[in-house]
């Protein structure tokens, strides 16, 4: 598959476009997946078949969605399996604390971003840990392909798709194309998590979505509105990206309306784009068109809409944590995992055996962070990642 992006057309910037290299459809099989995907967004009982379906179509395992929350150190799980509960049982309970993945992912891995261990982790270090001898290899576990769905200083969004180690690896091929379902895979889940704030289900697609603080459009192929959420509404009193004459959505920006009358062209392409466009006021907005199948068409507002058009304004992502004090301190990636491996088990030892690492390369790469934060002691360390939480 080939990625394009960042091509300046018509006064707006092109953000992200995905292509097959082969075929200009999507095949029928991921079409598939991805209505399966929305499909639990609205109903959350149906991930099972979502996960275990993208399981079997890569040959893995599982596949599985986690919830994980740093301040109280457990993880809700969303399986693709009912045969692994055992298995993330255990993991809710004493493996989260041993992940070496954790902390070198969120600082050099941009949400959406697939990687795998070895990404992070050289082969060597990885089956040193303690988290793959003691979890990942009783297992029977081998290659897993992992993306960060949303992080907080708080919580961690995280998407495993594992094979048992009997099975080959993920091919370039098999990353593209996961790399291709990970906005379908993060929106469903995003949609799923505003259904959970109401504490009750809901089967109306008008209540979920205006529970989304994201402006979200249901339009047919000529761009008329057939819905749009309450955050919509209000983007559309600001005046200043959108409006609509005669129930159709045109942008401000006279210069724009070519490239939005593009971004919605469903001819064209049958995968999501996305766009940034200028507002009157100077603010950038990103428009993230996602075409509705036939499936989904009928089971949209009224049964009219061809395609969600999702705007909010372009923002800086704020750090977590973690990246804040690397970013203070000029830690790397290595001397912020033996931080935080400190402050968390409490000594060099215990550090050691959770990174995988000798204790003297756990000790160089302790001085180094003591140099570079100018403190002293192991309580002052953990002080001052506590004074960033």
């Amino acid at each position: 598959m080939d990625v394009a992006a960042d091509h300046v057309l018509d006064g707006g910037i092109f953000m992200e476009t995905i292509k097959e290299s082969k075929s200009d459809h999507v095949p029928s099989a991921i079409l598939e997946l991805i209505g399966k995907l929305y499909d639990a967004a609205l109903n959350p009982s149906l991930w099972p078949n979502a996960l275990g379906a993208l399981a079997k179509y890569y040959d893995a395992s599982h596949a599985v969605l986690m919830d994980e929350n740093f301040k109280v150190m457990t993880s809700q799980v969303f399986l693709g399996s009912k045969s692994i509960a055992a298995e993330f049982r255990h993991y809710n309970k004493s493996v989260i604390f041993t992940s070496p993945l954790r902390v070198p992912a969120v600082m050099t891995k941009m949400v959406g971003e697939i990687f795998c261990p070895t990404d992070l982790l050289s082969p060597a270090e990885y089956v040193a840990t303690r988290y793959y001898q003691t979890y990942i290899q009783p297992n029977g576990w081998g290659d897993a392909i992992l993306a960060i769905l949303n992080k907080t200083d708080e919580k961690l969004d995280l998407f495993c798709i594992t094979r048992m180690d009997t099975k080959p690896m993920y091919n370039a091929d098999e990353r593209a194309e996961l790399q291709m379902l990970m906005p379908h895979i993060q929106r469903a889940f995003q949609i799923n998590r505003a259904l959970e704030k109401k504490n009750s289900e809901i089967s109306d697609l008008r209540a979920a979505v205006d529970e989304v603080s994201t402006a979200i459009f249901f339009l047919d192929s000529n761009a008329h509105v057939a819905h749009m959420n309450a955050a919509a509404r209000k983007l559309l009193i600001r005046n200043d990206i959108l409006s609509i004459e005669l129930d159709q959505l045109k942008t401000i920006n006279a210069k724009s309306q070519k490239l939005f009358e593009n971004a919605l062209d469903l001819n064209a392409a049958d995968h999501a784009q996305e766009f940034l466009f200028p507002s009157t006021t100077g603010d950038d907005y990103i428009f993230r068109v996602l075409p509705l199948s036939k499936e989904h068409t009928r089971a949209s507002v009224d049964g009219r809409a061809s395609a969600m058009l999702f705007v909010k304004r372009a923002e800086i992502v704020p750090s977590s944590s973690i990246e804040l004090i690397a970013e203070r301190y000029h830690l790397t990636p290595r001397e912020m995992n033996v931080l935080v491996a400190i402050v968390e088990a409490g000594g060099v030892p215990d550090a050691s055996a959770i990174l995988g690492l000798k204790q003297g390369t756990v000790r160089t790469h302790l001085k180094s962070v003591f140099a570079k934060t100018g403190l002293k002691s192991q309580m002052e360390l953990a002080k001052l990642v506590a004074g960033y939480a």
